[in-house]
């Protein structure tokens, strides 16, 4: 459990260094929108952070269902995101809380759907 703890937060905070890279060219570089440079980044991030988590993370093969589900796992981490930063920001919190807040629930709950969910009805491991 400790290494599946310790490679999903690796694997996170590259797919966020990639998520502010792509986000970054995309919108001070190449002039594109704020939506389209965070949707495009949000996906190539996810991507990587799929197959990473998939293979490294979990040990497990890629394929369409465990994709779907991890996918659908991400959409519901960013709308709980999206839900704790507006509370945060109504509530008039420094930034930070909200961060901290989304730190302290959404990644932990991700690391436990992404494990007894996404991939719970794999049982073999990549060779």
């Amino acid at each position: 459990m400790r290494k599946h703890v310790s490679r999903f937060i690796v694997v996170g905070s590259v797919a966020t260094i990639i998520h502010v890279l792509v986000a970054t060219a995309l919108i001070a570089f190449l002039g594109r929108g704020q939506v389209f440079g965070n949707v495009v980044a949000f996906l190539c991030a996810t991507s990587f952070s799929y197959s990473a988590n998939t293979e490294w993370t979990f040990s497990k093969r890629i394929e369409p269902r465990s994709l779907i589900r991890f996918f659908a796992a991400s959409i519901v981490g960013t709308l709980l995101t999206s839900g704790i930063s507006g509370f945060s920001a109504a509530s008039g919190w420094h930034y930070l809380i909200g961060i901290a807040i989304i730190v302290l629930v959404v990644s932990p709950l991700m690391f436990i759907v992404h494990k007894y969910w996404t991939y719970s009805y794999e049982t073999g491991a990549v060779q």
